[in-house]
């Protein structure tokens, strides 16, 4: 049980590292590129991988998944964001 444990431990790790990676090429990538560019070509990469790395049955449920917490996603500060916050 707490090699499981330790094993989710490090998926979670992993996963917060990648998505770090990920937001800070993003944020890199805005200041040449449109945001909505940008995030266009990541969800078309991210569907691909999905899509290459799962059945069709479960590619499915992960699409409509995506779709369901849709209204869960979370923005990102901007700039203007945090100079307003700042006096």
């Amino acid at each position: 049980m707490e090699e499981e444990n330790l094993k989710d431990l490090k998926e979670q790790d992993e996963v917060e590292t990648l998505y770090e990676t990920f937001a800070d090429l993003a944020s890199s990538l805005s200041e040449e590129h449109s945001a909505l560019a940008i995030a266009a070509v990541m969800n078309a990469v991210s569907m691909s991988i999905y899509k290459t790395a799962m059945s069709e049955e479960d590619y499915d449920k992960m699409a409509e998944l995506i779709y369901e917490l849709r209204h869960d996603v979370q923005t990102f500060s901007t700039e203007s964001d945090i100079q307003e916050t700042i006096h």
